[in-house]
């Protein structure tokens, strides 16, 4: 390895500036992926009923980076995942089906299966009253 001056990095450290940001974006995407992951492929799954096209929703969400803010609580952060994920998959499923999912198949009540898809809990009360009143 060739000597260095003090104002020159050696050749093998990593450059300051842009490099570093893709690196700390990318362990923070890592850490949502290690939390949320699970939860967001089963609510892409529901939405897209297509295993790679779930999957390719759950890496954009996830690799977002406007997203990834160290202040946020998980399960805020997980409801702004889901939110993006919803609006990735939206065209594909109707929101009457992302609702009424959580809560007949993974038991949750209307204002968790509202904020898995970033919802007011009062609008998916209403949506599921109707769904429930047709059915």
């Amino acid at each position: 390895m060739a000597p260095h001056t003090p104002d020159q990095p050696p050749r093998d450290s990593v450059p300051r500036g842009v490099p570093e940001v893709r690196r700390v974006r990318a362990q923070e995407a890592l850490v949502d992926y290690g939390r949320h992951s699970d939860a967001l492929f089963a609510l892409a799954l529901l939405l897209c009923r297509d295993a790679d096209r779930a999957a390719d929703a759950v890496v954009a969400t996830l690799t977002r980076a406007d997203l990834t803010t160290s202040d946020l609580s998980p399960d805020v952060k997980r409801q702004h995942l889901a939110a993006d994920l919803w609006n990735r998959c939206a065209g594909v499923s109707r929101e009457n089906q992302a609702l009424l999912g959580p809560v007949v198949f993974g038991s949750h009540t209307y204002g968790q299966a509202a904020a898995l898809i970033g919802l007011p809990a009062s609008s998916a009360a209403g949506r599921l009253r109707t769904l429930l009143h047709r059915a």
